[in-house]
């Protein structure tokens, strides 16, 4: 099994002892690990920004020196929907504000070895948990198999659906929205005739239709507006 790891540190020293670190602990458990380690939050946000790759992990350090960090893990949880933000550093005072970040873990630093070891091992729980699924279509570039997680909403347009992914990218295939619905999991809902929305996509709901990242917006028919809202708050429910 493959896991996908994106951490940032505020010098080129805690990067190479992050990552010899983490190389050693997630060995433990994963066969296969991409790992890269980034000189600052600009850097991996600008990496984050470019890649088709939606990382299982993402670790900011609370010490970056080039931005704040508190806004970059804002940024990650809002840009990489199904990514597990990880915070290290000295703990904030106000616990709560690292679960008002949306933060999975955080890591003391230096991170030590037994408390790799530890993280390693939860990490490969949650990521064996939700591996990731992918939805296979033939479009004009080919077969192309897109993760779950990267799919925003999919919408259907006469004989086609196109599917909406973060920053700008899309596929169109010809297919029926019935049968797209039928092969993705129970973290789409289905909003509208011509629509099926990723719900972990979701940054607000009202009459009109939900709110998504990317300052995406997807309509819901007043048919299915009671059934919608309903999926939608039970399963934010179910995420704690």
């Amino acid at each position: 099994m493959t896991v996908n790891i994106v951490f940032c540190e505020p010098s080129a020293q805690e990067v190479r002892f992050l990552h010899a670190t983490l190389s050693r602990a997630f060995s433990v458990a994963f066969q296969d690990i991409l790992l890269f380690g980034f000189l600052g939050g600009a850097e991996m946000s600008e990496y984050l920004s470019v890649s088709p790759d939606t990382p299982d992990i993402a670790m900011v350090s609370l010490g970056l020196k080039d931005m704040d960090a508190w806004a970059l893990a804002d940024w990650i949880t809002a840009q990489c929907p199904g990514t597990r933000l990880v915070l290290t550093g000295a703990p904030p005072q106000d616990a709560e504000q690292l679960f008002a970040h949306g933060a999975a873990y955080f890591l003391y630093s230096p991170v030590r070895e037994a408390s790799a070891v530890r993280f390693a091992a939860q990490m490969e729980t949650l990521v064996r948990k939700h591996a990731r699924r992918y939805l296979e279509l033939t479009t004009k570039r080919g077969s192309v198999h897109i993760a779950y997680e990267n799919i925003m909403y999919v919408m259907s347009n006469k004989r086609k659906i196109c599917v909406i992914q973060p920053n700008g990218l899309q596929d169109e295939a010809y297919k029926k929205l019935d049968e797209v619905e039928a092969l993705l999991d129970g973290r789409f809902v289905r909003c509208h005739q011509s629509f099926l929305v990723n719900m972990d996509c979701i940054r607000g709901i009202s009459n009109e239709g939900f709110s998504l990242i990317d300052n995406q917006f997807v309509p819901i028919s007043q048919k299915r507006y009671w059934a919608a809202k309903r999926q939608y708050i039970r399963y934010i429910k179910s995420k704690g």
